[in-house]
């Protein structure tokens, strides 16, 4: 029986032994896959950053040494708050993703005019699109002139702004985007499209 109880005793240690280093196994591959993720997610933010700055420290050196070219000044400046306002946006996304990652991101619905709303994104957005203005536009596929609904304002801005930038970049030549708003199955559907390659869902 003492004989019986000890192989049953070590039999179990063994197991839990066998059992605590898959976990810690599978732990360290995981920290590992996050590690990674972290550092790519680094890299790509830091790559997209240098691009804007890179462009405003040009125009201002441009400025500095006096070297515009008569006429060229509103154009330049349109240029600069369009890399300052992408910048802003990066950062904006930096944020919301690490708030995501840590689950403290807390969504606040509120009611919403959605064509207010949306009228005022594109204008946002058209007025840095310079000689492109008419790249982006608006489909609304319902028969009411005003539609209120319930979102997170700030969430939907971020989303839409990622949608967009992915199409300007990626969207094909020439560049159109269209954000279509249609009533599916007693729902509100915002979808956007452009002629780029598209992605896997």
């Amino acid at each position: 029986r003492r004989r019986i109880m000890y192989i049953g005793e070590g039999s179990l240690l063994f197991v839990l032994l066998g059992i605590c280093t898959i976990m810690f196994f599978r732990l360290l591959q995981s920290e590992r896959r996050r590690t990674r993720s972290m550092e790519t997610f680094l890299s790509t933010v830091t790559h997209e950053m240098k691009t804007p700055l890179a462009g405003l420290k040009s125009m201002l050196q441009t400025f500095a040494a006096g070297k515009v070219p008569q006429g060229q000044e509103p154009l330049l400046y349109t240029m600069g708050l369009k890399e300052t306002e992408r910048l802003e946006h990066m950062v904006e996304n930096v944020l919301v993703s690490g708030r995501l990652r840590t689950r403290q991101y807390p969504l606040v619905l509120s009611p919403v005019h959605l064509c207010e709303f949306l009228s005022e994104f594109l204008a946002h957005r058209r007025q840095y699109l310079i000689g492109q203005d008419t790249s982006i536009d608006l489909e609304w596929n319902l028969e009411e002139p005003e539609v209120i609904v319930q979102c997170d304002r700030t969430a939907l801005t971020v989303i839409l702004e990622n949608l967009t930038d992915n199409a300007l970049k990626y969207g094909g030549e020439p560049c159109r985007v269209r954000f279509c708003v249609a009533r599916v199955s007693g729902r509100i559907r915002l979808s956007g499209e452009d002629q780029g390659i598209g992605f896997d869902p």
